[in-house]
Order: structure tokens, then C-alpha cells, then sequence
């Protein structure tokens, strides 16, 4: 028994993008600057603590187009360790010539992303850990942009759909979470929980020009390996709270997601815990909306009373706790 709730895209989230599109098509002033200076801004989050902050993201990719060829690329860090999250580019462009510029931002290091076709074509593999925060990755296009000698904001936002499982753990005994807890603290009151993630078929080719994934590019079978949540989320404290219940995040994943409408997919969610390891518990949910920039979670009793689930398919990554 499934219910699908909440697809509207929020007000702050749409004023971003506005102004994001309209900053990346500002008309030049009469001059003769020959630099175009950029700033470009990773979407806060809830609060500094939430999943998903966006302040793993240490490098910014671009590339410059005029029609179809690419004139040059490059990458740059972050303005300073304490402003992880805003990016500072000059680009030497031509007054007159209109350019399509793009941006991609993710952790440097991180090795699921291939880039050496461009950015057009962004390679995303699934081998890995599930639970995996380093993967989270932004994108931005600015299309038709002409030299102006005013500073431009771009406002990057996320390629993914984000895959979240949520014990229900409203105070009592006897609620999913309080049930399961026993059997996953540790003598020095740690947890021990691991999660994995199967999907039968996920997109894996990204085009940042076009926003959106590109056709015929598939992984069958994917599997997110077993995992525990990163230490970030202290103990699984990250609630999501919907209609005055609260639920205890267990998984996170990303997967990357059409900008078009809610795809359905299937997804199988596998936990380990101290008494379980041997034989994990799984919990296969049909009919999974996912979407590019939204969050789906999947709340209810992961680990008792079988598999009925709330699914609430929310947009953005920010004000993400309360639903």
C-alpha cells in the first residue's frame, strides 16, 4: 500500500533557478573588459548538520562552448576552506561572440564520476558503497551568455534523485526504531548498522548542457554496496519528521534521474545489524517515483510489521527534515 505525495516544486527553490537563468544572460555593457567574472554557489541546506549539506564538494569543472565546439576548459577550488560552498572563475571571453558555459562541481577525489568525454557526456558508475555522502555532485548551464562587465551568479543544483529509508521512531517502546535498537548498540554505545541498495535498471550519463540523462546509457542489476551511515549523521540523529511522526534515516543513496517526471523504479533496501549479519533483512518497495533534485523518502516500519511504506517524493534538498 502505497502513498504518493507532494510533488510541487518549491518557491525558494524556483527563485533560484530564476535567477540563476536570468544572471546567465545578462547583455554586455559597452566596454572593452575581456574577462567574465563568475561566481558559482553550491544550494545551502537545511542547517550546517542536515545529510547532504553540499560541503564535501571541493572542485568546480567548466567548460566554454561557442556553438557546438569547445574552446577551452578548467577547474578551480573553492574560494577558502571557510566558504566551502562558493566557487570564484575568471574567464577570458570576447565581446560580441555568444557562449554556452558549463559548470560541474563535485569532490575531487571521488572516482565514480568520469569527465574525459566533457561535460556533455558525464559517466556515472554505481561501483561503491551505499550510504556514500562523497558522491553528491552539482551541475549548472549558461546558455546564450554574451561578455558583461558585471560579476555573474550562477546557482548550481543537483543531477541525482536522492533515495532515503526511514525507521518510524515516534517515543514508544514499541516503534520500529526502539525495536531494532537493541540489537544494533554496541558496549560503548555505538551502533552497528549496514545498508545496501539494489535498483534493477539506473540511468549512468549525465549531459550538463542539455540538464538532463542521456537515452541508452543503463546499468543493470546495480548494487550499492553494504555500508554504514557516515559518521556525519552522529549516531543516525538525522530525523525526518512527516505529519507530526518522526523517522530515524537508515539509508541514503543517490541515483541519477530524468528532469522530465517521476520515473518508477524498483528498489531493494538490505540491513545488517549485530544479530542479523548472516541473514540480512530485506524490504523490496515496487513503483519507486524518482526524479532529478528531489528527494524520495521512504518512511514506515523498516524493521517490523512488513513492508507497507509512506513514499513522499519531495523537491530540492533544502528544508528537507520537516515534511
Amino acid at each position: 500500500k502505497l502513498y504518493i505525495m507532494g510533488r510541487f516544486i518549491s518557491f525558494v527553490a524556483a527563485v533560484a533557478l530564476l535567477a540563476g537563468a536570468a544572471s546567465c544572460q545578462r547583455e554586455a555593457a559597452p566596454g572593452e573588459a575581456s574577462k567574465a567574472v563568475f561566481s558559482v554557489v553550491v544550494p545551502e541546506a537545511a542547517t550546517k548538520a542536515d545529510v547532504s549539506d553540499g560541503s564535501l564538494v571541493d572542485k568546480l569543472f567548466y567548460e566554454v562552448y561557442v556553438g557546438n565546439t569547445m574552446m577551452y576548459s578548467g577547474d578551480v577550488g573553492p574560494v577558502s576552506t571557510s566558504n566551502p560552498k562558493t566557487f570564484s572563475l575568471e574567464i577570458n571571453l570576447v565581446k560580441g561572440i555568444t557562449y554556452d558555459i558549463l559548470f560541474w562541481a563535485q569532490k575531487g577525489a571521488q572516482t565514480c564520476y568520469d569527465l574525459s568525454n566533457g561535460l556533455k557526456k558525464v559517466m556515472v558508475s554505481y561501483d561503491g558503497d551505499a550510504n556514500d555522502e562523497t558522491r553528491d555532485a552539482f551541475y549548472a548551464a549558461c546558455k546564450n551568455f554574451q561578455l558583461t562587465d558585471k560579476p555573474t551568479t550562477v546557482y548550481l543544483t543537483r543531477p541525482f534523485a536522492q533515495i532515503n529509508f526511514g525507521s518510524h521512531s515516534t517515543a514508544d517502546s514499541t516503534s520500529d526504531w526502539k525495536t531494532a535498537l537493541p540489537f544494533m548498540e554496541n558496549a560503548d554505545g555505538t551502533l552497528t548498522l549496514l545498508s545496501q541498495l539494489e535498483a534493477p535498471k539506473l540511468p549512468t550519463c549525465f549531459d550538463v548542457h542539455a540538464g538532463d540523462v542521456v537515452d541508452g546509457h543503463f546499468a543493470e542489476n546495480v548494487v550499492l554496496e553494504f555500508s554504514a551511515a557516515p559518521a556525519t549523521w552522529g549516531s543516525y540523529g538525522t530525523d525526518i519528521i512527516y505529519q507530526n511522526e518522526t523517522y530515524k534515516r537508515v539509508s541514503m543513496n543517490y541515483v541519477l534521474a530524468s528532469s522530465l517526471g517521476d520515473e518508477l523504479t524498483q528498489v531493494k533496501a538490505s540491513f545488517k545489524h549485530n544479530f542479523n549479519a548472516s541473514t540480512p533483512l530485506e524490504q523490496v518497495v515496487l513503483h519507486v517515483p524518482v526524479r532529478q533534485n528531489y528527494r524520495t523518502n521512504i518512511l514506515g516500519n523498516v524493521f517490523t510489521d512488513g513492508n507497507e511504506f509512506t513514499i513522499i517524493v519531495k523537491p530540492g534538498f533544502t528544508g528537507d527534515n520537516i515534511l
